[in-house]
């Protein structure tokens, strides 16, 4: 099923993000999470129906519920971070699992530090192995080009080799 599909019909909470209401079902929400299990069971008032959700913001929230419906999320280089941190947060396992996938694949030298930082602050151990490897394969070939620039010049410059070209005459 999909989020909006349902308009709204049958909902028995609201979930307020930064002023912005999501209609959801408790039902949908608790399968999704243990952190929205414990918010309608544990954390509130009998006969309690809005819900706020603190350290999200709207979109990642949005992005979350409609998963819960549609089982689909869009990752992006863009979002990945925000994403994992969020569903890290409110416990949604399936969606930690395809941050983890989608770092996986993108993993290269260019964003090899921020994936190490974020597979060591999720104890994801291949991933950070992978990524640590990258990093100091990175720092040795950022030396060895520095210390080819060094030699003979220091001016940072290629040495030109000097030439003669010779003109041939048709006689």
């Amino acid at each position: 099923m999909n989020y909006h599909s349902y308009s709204n019909q049958l909902c028995d909470t609201i979930i307020e993000v930064e002023g912005t209401h999501f209609h959801a079902h408790k039902s949908v929400l608790c399968e999704l999470s243990p952190y929205f299990s414990a918010l309608f069971t544990r954390w509130s008032s009998p006969g309690q129906f809005m819900y706020t959700v603190p350290g999200v913001t709207p979109n990642i929230m949005k992005s979350i519920i409609q998963y819960g419906y549609s089982q689909q999320i869009t990752i992006t280089q863009t979002n990945v971070k925000a994403v994992l941190e969020a569903a890290y947060y409110l416990l949604v396992e399936d969606i930690v699992h395809l941050c983890h996938q989608f770092l996986v694949k993108r993993l290269c030298p260019k964003n090899c530090t921020e994936i190490l930082r974020l597979a060591t602050a999720h104890s994801w151990h291949e991933l950070r192995d992978r990524a640590s490897l990258m990093v100091k394969q990175s720092q040795i070939y950022c030396q060895l080009r520095s210390n080819s620039r060094g030699l003979g010049d220091r001016s940072g410059r290629r040495r030109q080799t000097p030439y003669t070209l010779r003109h041939s005459s048709s006689n």
